[in-house]
């Protein structure tokens, strides 16, 4: 069992994008996500939240032109739409060239399913499931309300950074992000962050995949109390 605390069942999906525009059309309009609200991340990036079944869809919107060329693991993903259930699975291009699906209720609770490719599948599930345990299937993981269903793309190329289009990083919230940090390392991730304070709002890290994607690891003071000095 994972010694990790977990203290939000759904996992965040964070997308980065150049084009506004398109993604409000996309998410607010066309699948009809909720806003929540705007928040003001630093060097150039607006984050606009919107609500994921329970989770978040962090889309971040950068000033500065973000390279086209960089590599992510995270290709699609499957959102539960019980109001088009009837339509069966519908299939979307999303901005940035992202796939997304809305699909039927699922038997075992998963609310959002991401897509990730790995070099080595049964590696990349032994370091999520050390980390932070989980239900695991036949090239999947359930962790909470969210699935990771790794799938094998041969030959390629590592991530080499957050900065590129399309989704580039999950945030899973846990009670203690100094514990679940050095837990991660232990269990097989490299370091993608150390911990770092943002004010009294969060206390964040992040890690990587054996294939350098990136999982943000966030303790969050509205879900676990105020930040220990």
């Amino acid at each position: 069992m994972s010694e990790l605390e977990i203290v939000k069942p759904a996992i965040d999906v964070g997308i980065q994008t150049n084009d506004l525009d398109a993604h409000q059309a996309f998410w607010g309009d066309e699948l009809g996500l909720r806003f929540d609200h705007l928040l003001k991340v630093g060097g150039g990036v607006h984050q606009h939240r919107y609500d994921l079944h329970g989770g978040v869809l962090k889309v971040n919107v950068h000033r500065d032109p973000l390279p086209t060329d960089e590599t992510t693991g995270y290709s699609a993903v499957a959102i539960v739409d019980a109001a088009r259930a009837m339509e069966g699975i519908q299939g979307r291009e999303g901005p940035d060239g992202m796939r997304v699906a809305l699909t039927p209720p699922t038997q075992d609770g998963t609310q959002v399913n991401v897509l990730v490719e790995a070099s080595d599948v049964e590696r990349t599930l032994d370091v999520l499931q050390a980390t932070f345990g989980g239900d695991r299937g036949e090239g999947t993981l359930r962790i909470g309300e969210t699935k990771l269903s790794v799938k094998l793309r041969r030959g390629r190329p590592p991530t080499t950074s957050r900065d590129g289009l399309g989704i580039r990083y999950l945030t899973v919230q846990v009670r203690d992000v100094l514990a679940a940090h050095a837990h991660a390392l232990a269990s097989g991730m490299t370091e993608g962050l150390a911990p770092v304070r943002l004010g009294d709002v969060a206390h964040i890290s992040f890690v990587r995949l054996p294939d350098g994607d990136f999982i943000e690891l966030s303790q969050r003071a509205s879900l676990t109390g105020p930040l220990p000095d």
